[in-house]
């Protein structure tokens, strides 16, 4: 990256305190917003984001051991979620809901 692109913090006030009010308010500013204090404070990364979204998908075990997947929003009428499948295996209903986040996006 060119180093005229790069954006670099304002330089920490130098002179008496009468003038430089606003610059001490931008270069703290500036500082705390650089980086998160914590990490828990960072925005998420996209794999965090899709293994969450994965969690967020609705998949239920039935009394049978199957797994059946439900859709996230519920309907506005009946209050319930919209059947997407039933599978025989949890990682099925999962690569499925994977296929349906695809297909929604593309």
């Amino acid at each position: 990256m060119p180093a005229a692109s790069r954006c670099k913090p304002p330089s920490p006030p130098t002179t008496h305190a009468a003038d430089n009010d606003q610059a001490n308010a931008v270069f703290i500013d500036f500082v705390l917003r650089a980086a998160p204090a914590n990490e828990a404070d960072a925005a998420p990364s996209r794999a965090e984001k899709d293994a969450s979204a994965l969690a967020d998908a609705m998949i239920r075990k039935l009394p049978s051991g199957k797994y059946r997947l439900y859709s996230r929003k519920k309907n506005p009428k009946t209050g319930k979620r919209r059947n997407l499948g039933t599978f025989a295996s949890r990682a099925a209903a999962e690569r499925h809901e994977r296929a349906v986040q695809y297909f929604k996006r593309h």
